[in-house]
């Protein structure tokens, strides 16, 4: 007789970086305090080498739905997007919404019998809000059970659970504990850490007290909403061991980061060498300045802070041609110059709702 298949419960925390897991950085002193994702990580699998397909919110979670690369899906950056005021390269008319002809994972696996949900954000169709029905939103694509959330305004109230980190682990234990004959598929997909960076004043303070705190890099406020997730997991666990289904669960937690540069480019992978392609040199624009390309080896220098190019030129040759050619296998959109390009004017990023003023381009 065939074994009962597992339920799945898929797990993402928004802009959490490796570095932000108590278990995945033992030179940080401990700053980041993550017991309950630890103990998740230590009865599990941990991927040393798992990368998101890419560098922002809304093409990764569509990958990882579909399993289909950002190039393929020509779904290339967060949606909406940002319009550029004199960019040197014109950016190709990507999809601002996941395909409606896509296939999900919530599709695959309600059509083999499973209760299907979605909680927290989702940012896959053309604006933040949810429509049940619409095309590109989550009941469209393959979930049954849906509650979207969107980032909070920045001067939300920190002791209301403004990034809905409670809320949705509370939904998410509803659902996955209440008795059933089929297996269940569902995903949290928190919020937080996103910014604005916003938490419990008491668990700010908490963290601030502690050595190491700094504005950079470990920041109380960033400590707290990441406090704020483990414990939200180590909640969600214990819903699951209570209801006796940690068993026969399996659980990813899946750490989405992202640090939306401002430079075009693409990379590659192959063993421990990464190249990086930037494609305003590559493609000619008037004032790009800086290498075409870059290549690190990750074992040896893990922070890219060695160019190895001109010390390695046959391995750049073959990576960056190897990467040229997934390309085409893809269909990838390519960029091209921008002929009303001005370099004497700045290149800017037009405002979107909430932002105060046009960003400026280094």
């Amino acid at each position: 007789m065939p074994p009962a298949p597992p339920n799945i419960m898929l797990i993402i925390a928004d802009d959490f970086g490796v570095h932000h897991l108590g278990c995945a950085t033992p030179g940080s002193a401990g700053f980041f305090q993550t017991p309950q994702l630890d103990r998740l990580a230590a009865e599990g699998v941990r991927l040393a080498r798992a990368y998101a397909t890419a560098p922002a919110c809304s093409p990764a979670r569509a990958s990882l739905y579909t399993g289909l690369h950002p190039a393929r899906l020509h779904l290339t950056d967060f949606i909406p997007g940002s319009e550029v005021i004199n960019p040197p390269l014109l950016a190709p008319a990507w999809q601002r919404g996941l395909p409606v002809a896509a296939v999900t994972l919530g599709d695959v696996l309600k059509a083999r019998g499973y209760a299907t949900a979605h909680f927290g954000k989702w940012q896959l169709a053309p604006d933040y809000n949810d429509r049940p029905g619409r095309p590109m939103d989550p009941e469209s694509q393959g979930f049954d059970e849906v509650f979207v959330t969107r980032k909070p305004v920045p001067d939300a109230d920190p002791e209301t659970d403004p990034h809905h980190v409670h809320e949705l682990t509370a939904r998410t234990i509803d659902f996955v504990t209440r008795p059933r004959s089929q297996p269940f598929f569902c995903v949290l997909a928190h919020n937080a850490v996103h910014r604005p960076e916003i938490a419990p004043a008491g668990l700010v303070a908490r963290y601030a007290a502690r050595p190491g705190a700094d504005a950079a890099v470990n920041r109380p406020v960033l400590a707290a909403m990441i406090d704020e997730i483990d414990r939200a997991t180590g909640r969600l666990l214990d819903g699951l061991r209570a209801a006796g289904r940690d068993r026969d669960t399996l659980c990813w937690h899946y750490p989405h980061y992202h640090h939306l540069g401002l430079a075009p480019a693409g990379a590659i992978r192959m063993g421990d060498f990464k190249l990086i392609e930037w494609f305003e040199v590559a493609l000619g624009a008037v004032g790009a300045i800086g290498p075409a390309v870059e290549l690190f080896d990750l074992k040896a220098d893990p922070g890219e802070t060695r160019n190895l190019v001109y010390e390695m030129p046959e391995r750049c040759v073959e990576m960056r041609s190897r990467l040229r050619v997934w390309r085409r296998s893809v269909g990838a959109q390519e960029m091209r110059l921008n002929p009303t390009y001005d370099p004497s004017a700045p290149t800017r990023l037009l405002p979107r709702a909430g932002d105060s003023a046009p960003a400026r381009v280094p």
